[in-house]
């Protein structure tokens, strides 16, 4: 078994809606955020939620950026 989240990543720009706030999925509150299937969630929320659903992927962290090579054109 993993260790719960402790802190989700979510510094991708997909992760804050511009169009407007929705309520939280989980508190229900209004949040300009969103998960990475694009639910409306507050990260606090979202933490939380994975802590308490060790096995569930419905809140991710954003993946690691890479230090691949990088072309110019």
């Amino acid at each position: 078994m993993t260790a719960p989240a402790t802190g989700l990543v979510w510094s991708a720009p997909g992760h804050y809606d511009h169009r407007g706030d929705k309520p939280c999925v989980l508190c229900g509150r209004p949040t300009p955020l969103r998960s990475h299937t694009r639910e409306p969630a507050h990260k606090t929320c979202a933490e939380e939620w994975a802590a308490d659903h060790p096995d569930s992927d419905r809140f991710v962290s954003d993946a690691p950026a890479g230090r691949g090579r990088r072309t110019h054109a």
